[in-house]
């Protein structure tokens, strides 16, 4: 399978500083390691 490559604009940056002031950096971490493998996978819901 093909793995994809994520690129990251400035404005993530900024948002990742929100995610873990808001204690959701571990699940965005997750979600992005599924969209890295495959794009089109639904993530599961918790």
């Amino acid at each position: 399978m093909k793995k994809w490559r994520l690129v990251y604009t400035k404005q993530v940056q900024i948002d990742a500083k929100k995610l873990k002031t808001a204690g959701l950096k571990d699940k965005a971490l997750s979600i992005l390691e599924i969209l890295e493998k495959d794009p089109f996978e639904n993530y599961p819901p918790d």
